[in-house]
């Protein structure tokens, strides 16, 4: 008898491949806002290692993001945003575009399913929200739009509980998104090696972004070859 969850699996997979292959050669702003390295492993057409059984969690949350926004009164839902950084293109893909009734000002509504754990020092997911590379989503938003204001709102996965955050736009936070750009772009021209910015991400507070990554088999793999190249010249 055909196995269900293989074909599930079979569909899904095939999805993610499509969306990674269409948008081949672009730099996207949900992978920047992560890391440059992880947008330049797309940008290239690397393969990526997905984990199968995290796929259909995946799916979910994107569904999710599409019902929430049938709720609201959301002038322009899912809509892709294209713009220029030298030589490169960026894409993006906004989740919502509203207006305040009280001040008639858009803003942009970025939503997020996210796990609603408790850790070890006692703190809840809550406590460490709105997550940095968040805002900074929501950053390069707001840049290719001309808006100054975003709301993330949070949709946490146990409890079901809704949070949101109101993110006006930061001049630091800028100088922040294009350090990463740079980055990328910086690694595509050959100026700068993935192992540098790899390190960088590893020896700081973020290096679990690493465990969750695609790519991160890539990464390790050119760091690897380069502690051999080194070895050969001592």
């Amino acid at each position: 008898m055909v196995s269900v969850k293989e074909l599930l699996k079979k569909a899904l997979l095939e999805k993610s491949k499509e969306e990674q292959n269409k948008y081949q050669g672009m730099l996207r702003v949900s992978e920047l806002s992560q890391c440059p390295v992880k947008a330049v492993w797309s940008f290239l057409g690397e393969e990526p290692q997905v984990d199968e059984e995290k796929l259909p969690i995946l799916a979910i949350g994107s569904n999710l993001h599409e019902m929430l926004q049938g709720f609201l009164p959301v002038e322009e839902a899912e809509k892709e945003f294209v713009r220029k950084h030298g030589d490169y293109q960026i894409v993006g893909h906004i989740d919502g575009i509203m207006t305040d009734p009280e001040t008639g000002e858009k803003f942009i509504v970025e939503f997020k399913t996210i796990a609603d754990k408790v850790y070890r020092n006692g703190k809840t997911t809550k406590d460490y929200l709105p997550s940095s590379h968040h805002i900074l989503q929501a950053h390069f938003y707001m840049r290719m739009t001309g808006l100054e204001k975003a709301k993330i709102v949070y949709l946490l996965k146990s409890s079901g509980e809704i949070v949101e955050f109101d993110v006006d736009y930061d001049p630091e936070v800028e100088q922040e998104m294009l350090k990463v750009l740079d980055e990328a772009v910086s690694i595509l021209k050959g100026n700068k090696e993935v192992v540098d910015i790899y390190n960088e991400i590893q020896s700081g507070s973020e290096n679990w972004k690493c465990k969750y990554c695609f790519y991160s088999h890539l990464c390790e793999k050119e760091k690897s070859e380069k502690v051999l190249d080194e070895l050969e010249y001592m």
